[in-house]
């Protein structure tokens, strides 16, 4: 297993970053997803920084993207 270790948050991260995507899945229990179900995306803005903190892999498969 490769390790990594936490991501900082960018420095532009609203202070809400986490409330907004809680309260989405709030909105939306699991029985209540359509099927294939794909998340709102909040996060979109933030790839640049992700991938960054990852070393540009990805985090399920650990390959590089």
């Amino acid at each position: 297993m490769i390790p990594v270790n936490p991501v900082a948050e960018p420095a532009d991260w609203p202070a809400d970053g986490l409330t907004k995507g809680k309260d989405w899945l709030a909105q939306h229990p699991v029985a209540d997803r359509p099927k294939p179900f794909r998340p709102y995306n909040l996060w979109s803005g933030y790839l640049s920084d992700l991938g960054a903190g990852f070393r540009w892999r990805c985090g399920y498969t650990a390959m590089y993207e």
